[in-house]
């Protein structure tokens, strides 16, 4: 039937958390495989759990060099395309060590799918230009 705009907001905290964490680890687990990542500069195969984990740790320390602390998602789109399918376009916002929103923010759109077993992971996520600083 899919999965309802609920388990897709609460599926995207949880990766807002392990993100915010740095737990590559629990990102991976977040990822359907194979996947694939598109932007503006091409398209990236995701082939493996150990290249989600090696990419999401090193992207958390660029952003804690830049001063975030973490992410949340704070706009939610989500369209039921399919019984196990569905988009979601997300607006991350930067978190700094206070927990306050910071002025970074970040766009996605995301093909999510819905396993057997109730799971959902992100099988297209589409990176965006943002919106503003």
């Amino acid at each position: 039937m899919g999965a309802p705009a609920e388990d897709v907001e609460r599926f995207l905290i949880a990766y807002a958390e392990a993100l915010s964490a740095g737990d590559g680890a629990t990102v991976a687990t977040m990822w359907e495989i194979p996947g694939l990542v598109v932007s503006d500069e091409g398209s990236i195969p995701v082939t493996d759990a150990e290249q989600v984990d090696q990419f999401f740790t090193a992207a958390v320390a660029q952003y804690a060099d830049a001063g975030l602390a973490g992410t949340r998602p704070e706009h939610v789109a989500i369209e039921q395309l399919t019984d196990r399918l569905c988009s979601a376009d997300v607006r991350w916002i930067g978190i700094d060590a206070e927990g306050r929103a910071t002025r970074y923010k970040e766009l996605s759109t995301y093909l999510l799918r819905q396993a057997e077993d109730g799971a959902i992971r992100i099988q297209v996520a589409v990176v965006r230009p943002n919106d503003g600083p």
